[in-house]
Protein backbone atom coordinates (compact mmCIF):
# COMPACT_ATOMS: atom_id res chain seq x y z
CA UNK A 1 0.00 0.00 0.00
CA UNK A 2 2.67 2.50 1.03
CA UNK A 3 4.87 1.52 -1.91
CA UNK A 4 2.01 2.18 -4.30
CA UNK A 5 1.20 5.47 -2.58
CA UNK A 6 4.84 6.53 -3.01
CA UNK A 7 4.65 5.72 -6.72
CA UNK A 8 1.43 7.73 -6.97
CA UNK A 9 3.22 10.74 -5.43
CA UNK A 10 6.10 10.31 -7.90
CA UNK A 11 3.78 10.04 -10.90
CA UNK A 12 1.87 13.06 -9.63
CA UNK A 13 5.14 14.99 -9.29
CA UNK A 14 6.06 14.18 -12.89
CA UNK A 15 2.60 15.34 -13.98
CA UNK A 16 3.01 18.52 -11.92
CA UNK A 17 6.34 19.38 -13.54
CA UNK A 18 5.24 18.54 -17.09
CA UNK A 19 2.11 20.69 -16.80
CA UNK A 20 4.12 23.37 -15.00
CA UNK A 21 6.38 23.64 -18.06
CA UNK A 22 3.53 23.36 -20.54
CA UNK A 23 1.28 25.82 -18.74
CA UNK A 24 3.49 28.86 -18.38
CA UNK A 25 3.10 30.32 -21.89
CA UNK A 26 -0.35 31.91 -21.45
CA UNK A 27 0.56 34.08 -18.43
CA UNK A 28 3.89 35.22 -19.92
CA UNK A 29 2.47 35.76 -23.42
CA UNK A 30 2.46 39.58 -23.08
CA UNK A 31 6.21 39.46 -22.33
CA UNK A 32 6.84 37.05 -25.25
CA UNK A 33 4.89 39.29 -27.59
CA UNK A 34 6.79 42.34 -26.38
CA UNK A 35 10.22 40.71 -26.77
CA UNK A 36 9.60 39.36 -30.27
CA UNK A 37 7.16 41.98 -31.58
CA UNK A 38 4.23 39.58 -32.06
CA UNK A 39 0.57 40.43 -32.58
CA UNK A 40 -2.12 38.89 -30.38
CA UNK A 41 -3.13 36.46 -33.14
CA UNK A 42 0.53 35.36 -33.55
CA UNK A 43 0.75 34.82 -29.81
CA UNK A 44 -2.41 32.75 -29.85
CA UNK A 45 -0.95 30.73 -32.73
CA UNK A 46 1.97 29.83 -30.45
CA UNK A 47 -0.44 28.84 -27.65
CA UNK A 48 -2.46 26.78 -30.14
CA UNK A 49 0.60 25.00 -31.58
CA UNK A 50 1.69 24.18 -28.04
CA UNK A 51 -1.83 23.03 -27.14
CA UNK A 52 -2.22 20.89 -30.25
CA UNK A 53 1.18 19.26 -29.74
CA UNK A 54 0.43 18.73 -26.02
CA UNK A 55 -2.84 17.04 -26.80
CA UNK A 56 -3.03 15.58 -30.31
CA UNK A 57 0.37 13.89 -29.94
CA UNK A 58 -1.15 11.98 -27.03
CA UNK A 59 -3.30 10.14 -29.57
CA UNK A 60 -0.09 8.95 -31.21
CA UNK A 61 1.68 8.12 -27.94
CA UNK A 62 -1.36 6.22 -26.65
CA UNK A 63 -1.14 3.74 -29.53
CA UNK A 64 2.38 2.58 -28.75
CA UNK A 65 3.81 0.24 -26.13
CA UNK A 66 0.37 -0.83 -24.89
CA UNK A 67 1.78 -4.23 -23.89
CA UNK A 68 4.95 -2.85 -22.26
CA UNK A 69 5.07 -2.08 -18.55
CA UNK A 70 8.13 0.21 -18.53
CA UNK A 71 7.32 3.98 -18.44
CA UNK A 72 9.46 4.82 -21.47
CA UNK A 73 7.46 7.87 -22.51
CA UNK A 74 7.69 9.46 -19.05
CA UNK A 75 11.43 9.93 -19.60
CA UNK A 76 10.71 11.53 -22.96
CA UNK A 77 8.17 13.77 -21.27
CA UNK A 78 10.71 15.08 -18.77
CA UNK A 79 13.37 15.52 -21.46
CA UNK A 80 11.33 17.39 -24.07
CA UNK A 81 8.87 19.44 -22.02
CA UNK A 82 11.64 21.76 -20.84
CA UNK A 83 11.94 23.23 -24.35
CA UNK A 84 9.89 26.25 -23.29
CA UNK A 85 12.68 27.24 -20.90
CA UNK A 86 14.73 28.25 -23.97
CA UNK A 87 12.39 31.12 -24.91
CA UNK A 88 14.60 33.78 -23.35
CA UNK A 89 17.61 32.58 -25.35
CA UNK A 90 16.11 32.89 -28.84
CA UNK A 91 18.05 35.72 -30.56
CA UNK A 92 16.02 38.83 -31.32
CA UNK A 93 18.35 39.62 -34.21
CA UNK A 94 16.78 36.94 -36.44
CA UNK A 95 14.44 37.97 -39.23
CA UNK A 96 10.77 37.95 -38.11
CA UNK A 97 9.93 34.89 -40.22
CA UNK A 98 12.86 32.82 -38.95
CA UNK A 99 12.27 33.99 -35.39
CA UNK A 100 8.62 32.95 -35.49
CA UNK A 101 9.57 29.57 -37.01
CA UNK A 102 12.01 28.97 -34.12
CA UNK A 103 9.30 29.85 -31.60
CA UNK A 104 6.88 27.43 -33.30
CA UNK A 105 9.55 24.69 -33.19
CA UNK A 106 10.02 25.25 -29.45
CA UNK A 107 6.26 24.93 -28.96
CA UNK A 108 6.23 21.64 -30.92
CA UNK A 109 9.10 20.16 -28.89
CA UNK A 110 7.63 21.25 -25.56
CA UNK A 111 4.15 20.09 -26.52
CA UNK A 112 5.43 16.67 -27.60
CA UNK A 113 7.11 16.29 -24.22
CA UNK A 114 3.92 17.21 -22.38
CA UNK A 115 2.00 14.77 -24.59
CA UNK A 116 4.31 11.89 -23.71
CA UNK A 117 3.59 12.29 -20.00
CA UNK A 118 -0.19 11.98 -19.86
CA UNK A 119 -1.30 8.60 -21.29
CA UNK A 120 1.77 6.91 -19.82
CA UNK A 121 1.31 8.62 -16.46
CA UNK A 122 -2.35 7.62 -16.29
CA UNK A 123 -1.43 4.04 -17.17
CA UNK A 124 1.00 4.21 -14.25
CA UNK A 125 -1.82 5.37 -11.97
CA UNK A 126 -4.10 2.57 -13.17
CA UNK A 127 -1.36 0.06 -12.32
CA UNK A 128 -1.76 0.96 -8.63
CA UNK A 129 -4.44 -1.64 -7.97
CA UNK A 130 -4.39 -1.26 -4.18
CA UNK A 131 -5.58 2.37 -4.43
CA UNK A 132 -9.16 3.40 -5.35
CA UNK A 133 -9.31 4.43 -9.00
CA UNK A 134 -11.33 7.65 -8.52
CA UNK A 135 -9.08 8.87 -5.70
CA UNK A 136 -5.80 7.93 -7.42
CA UNK A 137 -6.91 9.59 -10.68
CA UNK A 138 -7.93 12.72 -8.80
CA UNK A 139 -4.61 12.96 -6.93
CA UNK A 140 -2.76 12.56 -10.24
CA UNK A 141 -4.87 15.24 -11.92
CA UNK A 142 -4.40 17.55 -8.92
CA UNK A 143 -0.70 17.51 -9.76
CA UNK A 144 -1.53 18.74 -13.24
CA UNK A 145 -3.80 21.52 -11.99
CA UNK A 146 -1.27 22.61 -9.40
CA UNK A 147 1.60 22.53 -11.89
CA UNK A 148 -0.38 24.42 -14.50
CA UNK A 149 -1.50 27.09 -12.05
CA UNK A 150 1.76 27.32 -10.10
CA UNK A 151 3.61 27.54 -13.41
CA UNK A 152 1.38 30.45 -14.33
CA UNK A 153 2.09 32.34 -11.14
CA UNK A 154 5.76 31.47 -10.70
CA UNK A 155 6.71 32.00 -14.35
CA UNK A 156 4.84 35.31 -14.62
CA UNK A 157 6.38 36.55 -11.36
CA UNK A 158 9.89 35.50 -12.42
CA UNK A 159 9.57 37.02 -15.88
CA UNK A 160 8.08 40.21 -14.41
CA UNK A 161 11.14 40.51 -12.18
CA UNK A 162 14.05 39.19 -14.26
CA UNK A 163 12.87 38.73 -17.85
CA UNK A 164 12.41 35.64 -20.01
CA UNK A 165 16.03 34.51 -19.63
CA UNK A 166 15.46 33.51 -15.99
CA UNK A 167 13.33 30.53 -17.07
CA UNK A 168 16.58 28.68 -17.81
CA UNK A 169 17.21 28.46 -14.08
CA UNK A 170 14.62 25.67 -13.89
CA UNK A 171 16.39 23.16 -16.16
CA UNK A 172 17.53 20.95 -13.27
CA UNK A 173 13.98 19.97 -12.24
CA UNK A 174 13.32 17.45 -15.07
CA UNK A 175 16.69 15.79 -14.47
CA UNK A 176 15.98 15.35 -10.77
CA UNK A 177 12.56 13.76 -11.34
CA UNK A 178 13.88 11.53 -14.12
CA UNK A 179 16.45 10.11 -11.70
CA UNK A 180 13.72 9.52 -9.10
CA UNK A 181 11.58 7.75 -11.69
CA UNK A 182 14.45 5.44 -12.58
CA UNK A 183 15.07 4.58 -8.92
CA UNK A 184 11.40 3.81 -8.22
CA UNK A 185 11.04 1.02 -10.83
CA UNK A 186 7.57 2.32 -11.63
CA UNK A 187 5.46 0.25 -14.04
CA UNK A 188 2.37 1.11 -16.10
CA UNK A 189 -0.86 -0.85 -16.50
CA UNK A 190 -1.38 -3.31 -19.36
CA UNK A 191 -4.81 -4.52 -20.45
CA UNK A 192 -4.96 -8.14 -21.66
CA UNK A 193 -6.03 -8.44 -25.31
CA UNK A 194 -9.81 -9.08 -25.40
CA UNK A 195 -11.07 -12.46 -26.50
CA UNK A 196 -14.13 -12.84 -28.75
CA UNK A 197 -16.13 -14.16 -25.79
CA UNK A 198 -15.10 -11.28 -23.53
CA UNK A 199 -15.92 -8.71 -26.20
CA UNK A 200 -19.40 -10.17 -26.70
CA UNK A 201 -20.04 -10.18 -22.94
CA UNK A 202 -18.67 -6.67 -22.34
CA UNK A 203 -21.42 -4.65 -20.68
CA UNK A 204 -19.36 -1.54 -19.96
CA UNK A 205 -20.79 1.72 -21.36
CA UNK A 206 -19.36 3.25 -24.51
CA UNK A 207 -16.44 5.64 -24.21
CA UNK A 208 -17.59 8.13 -26.85
CA UNK A 209 -20.46 9.91 -25.03
CA UNK A 210 -18.02 10.49 -22.17
CA UNK A 211 -15.65 12.18 -24.62
CA UNK A 212 -18.56 14.34 -25.82
CA UNK A 213 -18.94 15.65 -22.25
CA UNK A 214 -15.19 16.24 -21.89
CA UNK A 215 -14.74 18.34 -25.06
CA UNK A 216 -16.92 21.35 -24.14
CA UNK A 217 -15.68 21.08 -20.55
CA UNK A 218 -12.06 21.45 -21.69
CA UNK A 219 -13.01 24.31 -24.02
CA UNK A 220 -14.46 26.14 -21.05
CA UNK A 221 -11.45 25.32 -18.89
CA UNK A 222 -8.64 26.26 -21.30
CA UNK A 223 -9.78 29.85 -21.82
CA UNK A 224 -9.03 30.89 -18.23
CA UNK A 225 -5.25 30.22 -18.13
CA UNK A 226 -4.73 30.97 -21.83
CA UNK A 227 -6.65 34.22 -22.43
CA UNK A 228 -7.58 35.74 -19.06
CA UNK A 229 -3.98 36.88 -18.22
CA UNK A 230 -3.69 38.68 -21.57
CA UNK A 231 -7.16 40.19 -21.13
CA UNK A 232 -6.28 41.51 -17.67
CA UNK A 233 -2.91 42.88 -18.84
CA UNK A 234 -3.79 44.26 -22.30
CA UNK A 235 -7.35 45.47 -21.82
CA UNK A 236 -7.48 46.45 -18.13
CA UNK A 237 -3.86 47.36 -17.32
CA UNK A 238 -3.15 44.79 -14.60
CA UNK A 239 0.41 43.53 -14.04
CA UNK A 240 1.75 40.32 -15.56
CA UNK A 241 1.94 38.72 -12.11
CA UNK A 242 -1.72 39.51 -11.38
CA UNK A 243 -2.70 37.58 -14.52
CA UNK A 244 -0.60 34.69 -13.24
CA UNK A 245 -2.31 34.97 -9.85
CA UNK A 246 -5.68 34.65 -11.58
CA UNK A 247 -4.53 31.42 -13.24
CA UNK A 248 -3.18 30.22 -9.90
CA UNK A 249 -6.50 30.90 -8.15
CA UNK A 250 -8.32 28.88 -10.80
CA UNK A 251 -5.84 26.01 -10.52
CA UNK A 252 -5.96 25.90 -6.73
CA UNK A 253 -9.75 25.65 -6.88
CA UNK A 254 -9.41 22.85 -9.40
CA UNK A 255 -6.94 20.99 -7.21
CA UNK A 256 -9.17 21.24 -4.13
CA UNK A 257 -12.18 20.23 -6.21
CA UNK A 258 -10.40 17.22 -7.66
CA UNK A 259 -9.36 16.02 -4.21
CA UNK A 260 -12.77 16.52 -2.59
CA UNK A 261 -14.81 15.17 -5.48
CA UNK A 262 -12.46 12.24 -5.98
CA UNK A 263 -12.86 11.24 -2.33
CA UNK A 264 -16.64 11.58 -2.43
CA UNK A 265 -16.90 9.74 -5.77
CA UNK A 266 -15.08 6.80 -4.21
CA UNK A 267 -18.07 6.35 -1.92
CA UNK A 268 -20.97 7.36 -4.19
CA UNK A 269 -19.77 7.05 -7.81
CA UNK A 270 -18.42 9.71 -10.18
CA UNK A 271 -21.54 10.61 -12.14
CA UNK A 272 -23.37 11.71 -8.99
CA UNK A 273 -21.03 14.71 -8.87
CA UNK A 274 -20.28 15.40 -12.54
CA UNK A 275 -23.73 16.75 -13.38
CA UNK A 276 -24.28 19.08 -10.37
CA UNK A 277 -20.76 20.49 -10.64
CA UNK A 278 -21.17 21.22 -14.35
CA UNK A 279 -24.51 22.91 -13.63
CA UNK A 280 -22.88 25.01 -10.89
CA UNK A 281 -20.01 26.01 -13.18
CA UNK A 282 -22.31 27.91 -15.57
CA UNK A 283 -23.40 30.76 -13.24
CA UNK A 284 -19.96 30.92 -11.61
CA UNK A 285 -18.18 31.27 -14.97
CA UNK A 286 -20.75 33.80 -16.18
CA UNK A 287 -20.28 35.86 -13.01
CA UNK A 288 -16.50 35.94 -13.43
CA UNK A 289 -16.69 37.02 -17.08
CA UNK A 290 -19.18 39.73 -16.15
CA UNK A 291 -17.12 41.14 -13.27
CA UNK A 292 -13.63 40.42 -14.69
CA UNK A 293 -12.57 44.11 -14.90
CA UNK A 294 -12.80 44.36 -11.10
CA UNK A 295 -9.80 43.18 -9.07
CA UNK A 296 -12.02 41.39 -6.54
CA UNK A 297 -13.44 39.14 -9.28
CA UNK A 298 -10.37 36.92 -8.90
CA UNK A 299 -12.06 35.62 -5.73
CA UNK A 300 -14.64 33.88 -7.94
CA UNK A 301 -11.99 31.86 -9.76
CA UNK A 302 -11.35 29.22 -7.05
CA UNK A 303 -15.07 28.37 -7.18
CA UNK A 304 -14.93 28.20 -10.98
CA UNK A 305 -11.89 25.93 -10.78
CA UNK A 306 -13.57 23.71 -8.18
CA UNK A 307 -16.60 23.16 -10.40
CA UNK A 308 -14.93 23.00 -13.83
CA UNK A 309 -11.40 21.67 -13.36
CA UNK A 310 -12.38 19.62 -10.31
CA UNK A 311 -14.92 17.67 -12.37
CA UNK A 312 -12.54 16.70 -15.15
CA UNK A 313 -10.64 13.96 -13.21
CA UNK A 314 -13.97 12.22 -12.60
CA UNK A 315 -14.38 11.87 -16.37
CA UNK A 316 -10.86 10.44 -16.58
CA UNK A 317 -11.73 7.92 -13.87
CA UNK A 318 -14.97 6.97 -15.67
CA UNK A 319 -13.03 6.43 -18.90
CA UNK A 320 -11.21 3.53 -17.27
CA UNK A 321 -14.51 1.64 -17.00
CA UNK A 322 -15.66 2.07 -20.62
CA UNK A 323 -15.28 0.07 -23.80
CA UNK A 324 -14.35 1.00 -27.35
CA UNK A 325 -10.56 1.43 -27.34
CA UNK A 326 -7.50 0.16 -25.50
CA UNK A 327 -6.69 1.72 -22.12
CA UNK A 328 -3.81 3.83 -23.44
CA UNK A 329 -5.93 5.11 -26.33
CA UNK A 330 -8.87 5.96 -24.04
CA UNK A 331 -6.53 7.92 -21.78
CA UNK A 332 -5.06 9.68 -24.84
CA UNK A 333 -8.49 10.64 -26.18
CA UNK A 334 -10.03 11.78 -22.89
CA UNK A 335 -6.99 13.98 -22.24
CA UNK A 336 -5.30 14.69 -25.57
CA UNK A 337 -8.29 14.51 -27.89
CA UNK A 338 -10.53 16.70 -25.75
CA UNK A 339 -7.86 19.31 -25.07
CA UNK A 340 -6.74 19.20 -28.72
CA UNK A 341 -10.23 20.23 -29.86
CA UNK A 342 -10.15 22.95 -27.19
CA UNK A 343 -6.86 24.23 -28.62
CA UNK A 344 -8.40 24.58 -32.09
CA UNK A 345 -11.35 26.51 -30.64
CA UNK A 346 -8.86 28.67 -28.74
CA UNK A 347 -7.04 29.48 -32.01
CA UNK A 348 -10.26 30.63 -33.66
CA UNK A 349 -11.17 32.64 -30.55
CA UNK A 350 -7.76 34.31 -30.57
CA UNK A 351 -8.15 35.38 -34.19
CA UNK A 352 -11.61 36.76 -33.45
CA UNK A 353 -10.28 38.51 -30.33
CA UNK A 354 -7.87 40.50 -32.50
CA UNK A 355 -10.93 42.28 -33.87
CA UNK A 356 -13.43 42.16 -31.00
CA UNK A 357 -11.21 42.22 -27.93
CA UNK A 358 -10.44 39.30 -25.62
CA UNK A 359 -13.18 39.96 -23.08
CA UNK A 360 -15.95 39.38 -25.60
CA UNK A 361 -14.76 35.89 -26.62
CA UNK A 362 -14.56 34.85 -22.94
CA UNK A 363 -18.35 34.55 -22.98
CA UNK A 364 -17.77 31.23 -24.75
CA UNK A 365 -16.60 29.77 -21.43
CA UNK A 366 -19.98 29.51 -19.73
CA UNK A 367 -21.73 28.57 -22.97
CA UNK A 368 -19.37 25.60 -23.32
CA UNK A 369 -19.92 24.65 -19.69
CA UNK A 370 -23.68 24.70 -20.29
CA UNK A 371 -23.26 22.38 -23.29
CA UNK A 372 -21.19 19.95 -21.19
CA UNK A 373 -23.89 19.96 -18.51
CA UNK A 374 -26.60 19.27 -21.08
CA UNK A 375 -24.71 16.28 -22.53
CA UNK A 376 -24.02 14.96 -19.02
CA UNK A 377 -27.74 15.17 -18.25
CA UNK A 378 -28.51 13.20 -21.42
CA UNK A 379 -26.13 10.35 -20.49
CA UNK A 380 -26.36 10.49 -16.69
CA UNK A 381 -27.85 6.99 -16.38
CA UNK A 382 -25.39 5.40 -18.80
CA UNK A 383 -22.40 6.10 -16.56
CA UNK A 384 -24.08 5.60 -13.18
CA UNK A 385 -22.30 2.75 -11.43
CA UNK A 386 -21.64 1.42 -8.00
CA UNK A 387 -18.92 3.17 -5.98
CA UNK A 388 -15.66 1.31 -5.51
Amino acid sequence: MYGQFGRLILLTSVHTLVDFLGGMLGPILPAVRSRFGLSLSQGVVLITVLGLACNMMQLVVGRFRQENRRPFFLYWALGLSGGLLLLGHVPTTLTPGVQFAVLVAIMLVTGTGVACGHPEGLRGVHALHELPSSLASSVFMIGGFFGFSAGAWLASSMVDQWGLGCLGWLVGLPVLLGFGLWLSRTEVAVEPPPTAEATAADTRPSFWPLLAIAIPLTISSCFVPSLVPSCLHDEYGYSLSFGGAAGFAYGVGGAIGALCLGYLARKRGEMRFVLPMLALSVPLMAAYVLFLPHRWAVLILPGVGFAVAGTYPLLVSLARHTRGLGLGQRMAWIVGGAWGVAAVVLLVAGIVADFTGIHLVLHLTYLSAALAAAIAWRYRKLYAREAE
